[in-house]
C-alpha cells in the first residue's frame, strides 16, 4: 500500500461569496451533501496518519474553511513538523484570525 502523506480536510461546503467559477455549489446540493466528520473524527485520522511517519502536509479547503468554528482546534491537532495549508479566500481573515491561523 501506498504511504498517505498529504491528507486534505474540506470542512464546509458553506462560504461568504458565491464566485462564478467555483465549483463548490455542485458538491452541496442536497443529494451530494455528506454528513461532515467531527473534529474528534477529524484529530483521530490526522493522529493515526501522523503516528505513520509518513504525513508530511494537511490541507484544509471547503466553501469556506474560516466559516467553520472548529478550524482552530483543528490546526493546533497538526502535528509539529506537519506543513499546513489553508485554501480560503480571505475576506474573514483580520489580524486576530491571522494570528490564530499561523
Amino acid at each position: 500500500m501506498n504511504p498517505i502523506s498529504v491528507l486534505t480536510f474540506e470542512l464546509t461546503y458553506d462560504c461568504n461569496l458565491s464566485c462564478s467559477m467555483c465549483k463548490v455549489p455542485e458538491f452541496s446540493t442536497p443529494d451530494t451533501a455528506q454528513q461532515p466528520m467531527t473534529l474528534s473524527d477529524r484529530v483521530d485520522c490526522l493522529q493515526k496518519l501522523a503516528e505513520s511517519g509518513d504525513l508530511k502536509m494537511v490541507r484544509i479547503l471547503g466553501g469556506e474553511p474560516l466559516l467553520d468554528g472548529e478550524l482552530i482546534a483543528l490546526i493546533k491537532a497538526i502535528p509539529d513538523g506537519v506543513a499546513s495549508q489553508i485554501v480560503t479566500n480571505g475576506v474573514l481573515v483580520d489580524p486576530g484570525m491571522a494570528n490564530e491561523i499561523i
